[in-house]
């Protein structure tokens, strides 16, 4: 007999728990949204009594095998929220943290109305030089990162989000990426940078 999703729920839930992982109920229902195909958990409890079909089994078991492992919910959801927008993330460029939104608050205070240029290095999945760019019409944003693969995220994410005529994306190491000598090379007005700060032998113990 096919298990309802209350009953996947309650499983993945205790895996995900057994396996050390932090608000085990809300990751597994924000990954069977995903498997559903359903926009938000509000969806779910409205038919958490349906039944499980084959292929939902097998794309759900998936995800929480990934989760168990380690894997964070933003990469297997393939998305993360900042600032009230829904980026797209992948392993290569960074997860937006809640508490990145603080620095683009105040950036977008000091850019508001204002025509500037702003740089934003280390841009990973552009969260903030979207952000930025939308925040703030007039601003005309540069945005850099050594990481093709963050780079390519980045311009995916601004092309969804309607920024691309306000940013420039630039390969390169911090302001090795800039062509100092180009007669367009002009002071920034400002710039923002949330360089991935934890050494790499560190990761693995958070």
């Amino acid at each position: 007999m096919r298990p309802s999703l209350n009953d996947l729920l309650t499983d993945a839930a205790s895996r995900l728990r057994a396996a050390g992982v932090e608000n085990a109920r809300h990751d597994a229902e924000e990954l069977l949204c995903r498997a559903c195909g359903l926009e938000d958990r509000s969806a779910l409890f409205l038919n958490n009594d349906g039944k499980a079909e084959p292929a939902l089994l097998s794309v759900f078991s998936s995800y929480i095998e990934r989760r168990a492992a380690g894997e964070p919910l933003q990469y297997i959801m393939g998305e993360a929220w900042f600032y009230g927008r829904r980026f797209a993330v992948r392993p290569g460029a960074l997860i937006p943290r809640p508490e990145t939104e603080l620095l683009a608050e105040r950036a977008v205070a000091r850019l508001r109305d204002t025509e500037r240029r702003v740089m934003d290095l280390c841009t990973g999945s552009g969260a903030i030089a979207v952000t930025l760019a939308l925040e703030c019409p007039e601003a005309r944003v540069t945005a850099t990162d050594v990481s093709e693969a963050a780079l390519a995220c980045a311009r995916e994410n601004a092309a969804a989000l309607g920024a691309t005529e306000q940013i420039e994306f630039l390969h390169g190491d911090l302001f090795a990426a800039l062509d100092f000598q180009a007669a367009s090379c002009r002071p920034f007005d400002l710039i923002v940078c949330n360089p991935p700060y934890i050494p790499t032998g560190v990761i693995d113990t958070l």
